[in-house]
């Protein structure tokens, strides 16, 4: 028996298609906490259907291009068709990550369903979004919500080097959480100065933690 057979959303306010299949567990969490790895672990499990997208984000409805800053909306805007015809061309092989906006794509990721009991996505950002909880409450209320939580001290370190590492910032740690909690106008504004909004959330919420040790 499928536990929680749940319909996919004709679009991400909640109404849906009868009869069509889709996620009954979502799987998010803090960034840099592991949920990648976990929902490749969990999609090797023959009862559970994993999406082939990981972090479709389609619930979270602020992460959509207008919303971030060149040249970061022009990426998006790339990955978005991209993603598209990933999925219109039978998602073939598996994504870390594809924004989807259309109703029809999303439901298509779950196209390959069979007799698995458990049926899911995971996207981290589902955790701070501010509208992807009551979207997916409105579609799916009784999904499951499994969430990956990490020291933000952590969180905050681990975001720093990966950006290190990708040569986006050169200066300290202690340096870098001063200077990226200057306020920005929208997303996904990178530099030396400026890391992206999550990450000076993760700076911001390590500077407070550490100041009170």
């Amino acid at each position: 028996k499928r536990v929680g057979q749940t319909t996919v959303p004709a679009d991400a306010s909640g109404e849906s298609y009868k009869g069509m299949v889709g996620p009954n567990f979502f799987l998010v969490g803090a960034m840099r906490a592991a949920t990648t790895s976990t929902f490749r672990a969990l999609s090797q499990h023959p009862e559970i259907f994993a999406s082939p997208i990981k972090e479709p984000t389609y619930f979270a409805t602020e992460c959509r291009p207008s919303a971030f800053a060149t040249p970061y909306k022009e990426r998006l805007e790339a990955e978005i068709e991209a993603t598209r015809t990933f999925i219109r061309s039978g998602a073939n092989g598996s994504r870390d990550f594809g924004l989807v906006t259309d109703a029809n794509d999303y439901q298509a990721l779950f196209g390959g369903v069979t007799t698995e009991k458990a049926v899911g996505e995971a996207s981290a950002c589902y955790l701070w979004s501010p509208t992807a909880a009551k979207a997916i409450r409105q579609a799916y209320p009784h999904a499951k919500i499994v969430m990956i939580l990490r020291n933000p001290i952590e969180v905050a370190f681990s975001l720093y080097c990966h950006s290190a590492t990708g040569g986006h910032v050169t200066r300290s740690f202690s340096q870098q959480l001063q200077i990226s909690l200057q306020p920005r106008a929208k997303f996904g504004v990178r530099s030396e100065e400026h890391t992206s909004e999550l990450q000076s959330l993760a700076y911001l919420v390590c500077r407070l933690l550490l100041e009170k040790k």
